[in-house]
């Protein structure tokens, strides 16, 4: 009698096991598009070396369960911080930009709103507030009324142990 539920439970943890590997190879397959169509120095979730003498007209500065390149111009950084856990090896999780220079999926600063939300729709992002589109763990954040005046990318990690920076 106690062998009439193994079979049901083991085929719903294996079904559970198959659901979580499948939305992490969305996640990877998201971030791949995003680093394919994306023209900066550093990719989203790879290492980026630590160090100060970085050079690419990038600063370093530490912080605090992270680090920040930031552009000599002070129009664009990266955030380098623990993926896809923030006890993790650190790796390129965030972007923002106020340059022109970089493009995502064909946009850039300067652009309509329009063509960037058109662009990230296609792409299979979704409106969630005002300003912010999602896809997987990916978020997009533009700023500016008709034009784009800056863009942000961040990357959703998890905080499985629940630490405090």
């Amino acid at each position: 009698m106690k062998h009439k539920f193994l079979f049901p439970i083991l085929t719903l943890c294996l079904f559970a096991l198959f659901a979580a590997g499948g939305c992490a190879d969305k996640n990877e397959k998201y971030i791949r598009a995003l680093n394919e169509n994306f023209n900066g120095e550093f990719q989203f979730a790879t290492a980026v070396p630590e160090n100060e003498s970085l050079g690419g007209g990038f600063i370093y500065e530490p912080g605090f369960g992270c680090y920040t390149l930031n552009s000599a111009d002070g129009l664009t950084n990266y955030t380098v911080s623990g993926y896809p856990d923030c006890l993790d090896g650190y790796k390129v999780t965030s972007f923002h930009t106020e340059d022109g220079k970089y493009k995502l999926f064909g946009f850039s600063v300067g652009d309509t709103r329009e063509s960037a939300e058109a662009a990230l729709t296609a792409q299979g992002y979704t409106a969630r507030e005002q300003d912010l589109y999602v896809l997987g763990k990916i978020r997009f954040t533009l700023f500016g009324q008709e034009n784009i005046e800056s863009i942000s990318v961040r990357l959703e990690t998890t905080n499985k142990q629940g630490v405090d920076f």
